[in-house]
């Protein structure tokens, strides 16, 4: 202890790495984020957690001070994981100062807590990129079995790969319900004060049209909507760089790779990213428990979705919770995202929909239900902290969305081109909004005759996200 009554202890590490650093400990660094990033991952939870640190663009320097926030969508158990650089990792949380690991829901809990008798302090060697891991369950982990008993006694418990496994791969996943959050964390020596920040704008385009399995119908132009939406994205809003995907590219691992890992990797908190998808949409029984106005999930379908013996492969599709989940780890950026596609309600074991005009799955089923679906996980996001996440999406959830009779565009996505492209001033989101929304219901007024197809937004960023500046 030093003369304040805390224990000083590093935690964290750096972009400069030490001499002693060693391609061992990358591999060993590389081994342990696998386990505590992709093997210990709920990419459908029934309840969502956060976690965040003091800084906004999570970037300390030696001798820092770190505190750590964590907030649950549901009372349970914290278990709050420290990789560092070199590759080793520490249970920061359960310890023998801070034993009590109980988690109210939707309540900041603070690591270290206000009365804690220790400080998580920036020290050198090891500096750089590490990974800050919140898991939180319902029950918790059986301490006989995991020697959690013996690592609560110590300040921080080292964790050896085995250790790492018995408690999170083996002891958590299979509980009934748990969720889990990551955050990486940079390190530095020191401040360079010439160093500036540029603010990035990002965007993926996804167009499906095509799809691998013979029953999932064709469509005819999303594969269009994508490439021309990331035309104009680089042309007319500024964009710094556009990611297509489209048909075959589109598979489900191909998606999770560009938003989990690529934009991760390559942004920083600050940043706008807008994520655009035109295809085909579903919705299909819920498995958690999660849905409760409806009691279905809506479904993305890529390219490679594949079908089962009672329908759609819930692990080959996108499905709303496991969406939402992916944009956690984008926290901290400014994200759009728009969705030409529908989402109809009920479940079926066979797709039944017209191959010309519409461009969703039609699902047949009685009665409809209400409209939740990706609004409902982006409001989950926001009740635990998580901000900056607006929603545009072509259809309510109980409406088709429609391709053009002119062959050419979807039809909510011709009209976002039209009037961003005619616009000569700055456009944002909630200005764009109201024309959008009149050209989309006359347009199928029109078209359409009978059928109904009405945008919806879910706007929480703040300041205004401007599309074209």
């Amino acid at each position: 202890m030093d003369a304040s009554g805390f224990r000083k202890v590093c935690i964290l590490a750096a972009l400069l790495v030490p001499q002693s650093h060693s391609v061992a400990d990358d591999a060993e660094f590389s081994r342990k984020r696998g386990i505590l990033v992709e093997e210990v991952a709920n990419p459908a939870p029934e309840f969502l957690v956060r976690v965040s640190v003091d800084r906004k663009d999570r970037t300390y320097f030696v001798d820092d001070f770190v505190t750590a926030t964590v907030q649950s969508g549901r009372a349970g158990y914290l278990y709050l994981v420290y990789l560092q650089a070199d590759g080793s990792s520490v249970l920061l949380f359960p310890n023998a100062y801070q034993a009590d690991n109980r988690i109210r829901a939707f309540e900041d809990m603070l690591v270290p807590g206000p009365r804690a008798r220790f400080r998580l302090r920036v020290v050198d060697d090891p500096l750089g990129a590490e990974v800050l891991k919140a898991i939180v369950t319902s029950e918790p982990i059986d301490e006989a079995d995991f020697e959690l008993k013996v690592m609560k006694k110590e300040t921080f418990a080292s964790l050896s790969e085995s250790r790492a496994r018995g408690l999170f791969v083996e002891g958590v996943r299979d509980q009934a319900g748990w969720a889990e959050h990551h955050i990486e964390i940079e390190t530095k020596f020191s401040r360079d004060k010439t160093e500036s920040v540029t603010k990035q704008r990002v965007a993926v385009c996804i167009g499906i049209s095509e799809f691998e399995s013979p029953v999932v119908p064709d469509l005819n132009v999303c594969h269009n909507d994508a490439r021309e939406m990331a035309s104009l994205l680089k042309a007319e809003c500024e964009f710094d760089r556009v990611r297509v995907l489209v048909n075959g590219q589109a598979t489900r691992e191909s998606i999770r790779q560009i938003i989990r890992t690529e934009l991760v990797d390559t942004t920083r908190p600050g940043d706008e990213i807008l994520i655009y998808w035109s295809g085909h949409g579903t919705r299909i029984a819920d498995d958690n428990g999660d849905e409760v106005n409806d009691g279905m999930d809506a479904v993305l379908i890529p390219y490679d979705a594949q079908f089962n013996d009672h329908g759609l492969d819930r692990d080959s599709v996108v499905t709303d919770d496991t969406f939402g989940r992916w944009l956690q780890d984008l926290d901290d950026r400014r994200i759009l995202v728009i969705l030409d596609s529908c989402f109809s309600a009920g479940q079926s074991s066979n797709i039944d929909a017209p191959q010309s005009r519409l461009n969703v799955t039609q699902i047949t089923a009685s009665p409809r239900s209400p409209a939740d679906s990706f609004n409902l996980e982006f409001s989950r996001a926001r009740d635990i902290g998580q901000r900056g996440l607006a929603l545009l999406t072509a259809s309510s959830a109980d409406e088709q969305s429609y391709e053009r009779e002119e062959g050419d565009l979807s039809v909510m996505t011709h009209f976002l081109i039209q009037r961003l492209k005619s616009t000569p001033t700055s456009v944002t989101l909630s200005g764009l909004f109201p024309l959008l929304k009149s050209d989309v219901e006359g347009y199928n007024k029109l078209h359409q005759q009978d059928d109904v197809q009405t945008p919806a937004l879910f706007n929480d960023v703040t300041p205004e996200f401007v599309l074209k500046r």
